[in-house]
This record gives C-alpha cells, structure tokens and sequence, in this order.
C-alpha cells in the first residue's frame, strides 16, 4: 500500500497500481508511460484524440454553486445542468451526473522515479462511485433543467484552497464507459480573505 493521497488515488483505478490509466472509446485503454516512466512520446498521439473529442459538440451545459466560508468544514453545493436547444430528444439511458472532490498541488514523494513531485489534481472523494449514489440524468429536451445537491465535508489533511468539486456528465453501462460530448466545470473554493 501506498501511504497518503497516492493510496487513496490507486483505488480509483483498476490496475492495482496509483499510475494512472485512461480508458478511451469504451473499449481502449492505456495504463501509465512505459517501464520507465517516459510518457512524452505517448502525447501527440493522445493529444490527436483529445483534439477529435473535444471538437464535438454537448447538448449539456453543466453549472456548479455553493456556499463555503473559510474554517468550514462543510460544503453545499448545487450541480445544475441544462439541454441546450435541439432538434430532437435525447438518449438518456445509461447517462449519470458524475461529482468529484479534487485537490491539487499535494507535494509527495514519488518512489518509482525517487523525487518528489506537486501532484496535480488527485482526486479526494468520488462522491458518485456507487451504484446508490448514482444521479441519473432525468432531461431528454430542449430547455430543460435539472439540479443536484450535495454537502461534501472536508478532511483535515486537505488544504481547502486546493480543493475542486468537479462535475460531468458520463455513459454508464455494465463494462463499458463510454465518450460523451459534455462540457463539464469545476467550483474552487474562496482563498482567505
């Protein structure tokens, strides 16, 4: 076991390791760099399909509120989405809202490359992980809203100006996560004052 973030990063991923993987298409997936740890020639290709997907267009639009005052140890927050104007109904079978709480810029030591490293955007919490805490999407129209809300509660360990809660809309289905065009945001919580 990885001590700190890292461990709580490698349950996220199914490869038993805290390296992360990406599944892609549903049915594609890449696990880390190499044996060394060199990913930089892995970027123009993943980039090539990043530029493919993020050219297509959402009928969502995902918003994020909430209330946090510094020392709190509570967050509310209400994840709005809503169709933007279409021509016919959507497919809304297998679609969920997925809600993350991330936090950035953890300094950790990294044992495979022996340094320390800021590791960027680890995520703390996936609130809808479970098949109970799913959020089906219930929208199918042009117009139409639906909102969510949460209360996330922050841990000790976490530095709250690090912190992200982030949302996107996801196809779900038994073995297979697929793409869907969506735009997605995030809400960081206020610095000190």
């Amino acid at each position: 076991s990885i001590p700190g973030p890292l461990n709580a990063r490698m349950d996220l991923y199914t490869s038993g390791t805290s390296t992360p993987n990406v599944i892609y298409n549903g049915d594609s997936s890449r696990i880390g760099g190499n044996q060394v740890y060199d990913w930089s020639y892995l970027y123009d290709t993943y980039y090539s399909w990043y530029a493919e997907y993020i050219l297509q267009d959402s009928p969502y639009r995902v918003g994020i509120s909430g209330d946090y005052e510094t020392g709190d140890t509570e967050v509310t927050f209400t994840v709005e989405i809503m169709i933007e104007d279409i021509d016919s109904t959507l497919d809304i079978d297998h679609k969920y809202i997925e809600l993350f709480v991330i936090e950035d810029h953890l300094y950790e030591y990294w044992s495979h490359v022996e340094e320390w490293h800021d590791t960027r955007d680890v995520v703390r919490v996936w609130i809808t992980k479970s098949a109970t805490q799913k959020i089906p999407i219930e929208i199918s129209e042009a117009g139409q809203t639906q909102a969510v809300e949460r209360t996330i509660y922050l841990q000790d360990n976490w530095d709250p100006e690090n912190v992200k809660i982030v949302a996107a809309v996801q196809t779900i289905q038994p073995d297979i996560i697929g793409y869907v065009p969506v735009s997605y945001t995030h809400l960081t919580l206020p610095t000190k004052a």
